[in-house]
């Protein structure tokens, strides 16, 4: 009995130094963590999300440094083989992009088309890459502009200059539609595309029947851009 209680001791005591041996450097054996104190409860399990974050999102970049390694960045996809639908919009336009996607829905279900907006940033995800890799997969842009989207940074530092250089070297078809009035003929960038509607009759201007039909013919113009393309 008494050997085994030995035994036992011993494991445990494995344990515990394996358990302290995390915080200890390989190379000089000094102390990389130690403990904290906490007000409360509420203070502790905040703490902890924090650092299980940080340490999600370091995981997260040292695996995309790894892959970055090791797979050499793909070819450029020629337009003809795009087929998704990029959707750029100001949040305060959130309405119009809900009802753009109800519109987009058949020839989602039908399998025709994938499209993709930042409400499919998941948390934590490196918002950049994914944005880079939704316009290099799509086929057709489609801008609900507005004053609130013209004014956006974020728009106008991270999504416009892909979406144009994507119109301009690999066909990319780019929709402008009027969400209420803007700047927008006076905007030369934006304005050199032929917008679905006019800029004197944007969506909040026109009634409700109006603004459906408008809709439908973004995604008839969707369709005839991604559908019906020709194969390559």
């Amino acid at each position: 009995m008494a050997d085994s209680n030995v035994e036992d001791r011993i494991r445990q005591y494995k344990l515990v130094e394996q358990f302290f041996g995390r915080f200890r450097a390989e190379e000089d054996d000094h102390i990389v963590g130690g403990f904290n104190t906490y007000r409360d409860l509420a203070d502790f399990q905040r703490q902890l999300e924090q650092a299980i974050t940080s340490l999600a999102l370091r995981r997260i970049e040292e695996v995309e440094k790894v892959r970055s390694a090791t797979y050499p960045a793909s070819s450029p996809v020629s337009g003809r083989t795009r087929r998704s639908i990029f959707i750029s919009y100001s949040h305060a336009d959130e309405y119009w992009l809900k009802r753009l996607k109800i519109h987009l829905r058949p020839l989602e279900r039908e399998g025709e088309i994938e499209y993709w907006d930042d409400t499919k940033i998941r948390p934590g995800a490196l918002w950049r890459d994914e944005i880079r890799t939704a316009i290099e997969k799509s086929r057709v842009a489609v801008l609900l502009i507005s004053a609130d989207f013209l004014a956006s940074e974020f728009i106008s530092a991270n999504e416009l200059p892909p979406l144009l250089e994507a119109a301009a070297a690999e066909g990319a078809v780019i929709l402008p539609v009027l969400v209420s009035p803007c700047r927008f003929m006076k905007t030369p960038s934006l304005s050199r595309f032929q917008s679905v509607n006019a800029p004197s009759e944007p969506l909040i201007g026109i009634s409700r029947a109006q603004s459906e039909a408008t809709l439908v013919k973004v995604i008839d113009a969707v369709a005839e851009a991604v559908v019906e393309q020709p194969a390559a």
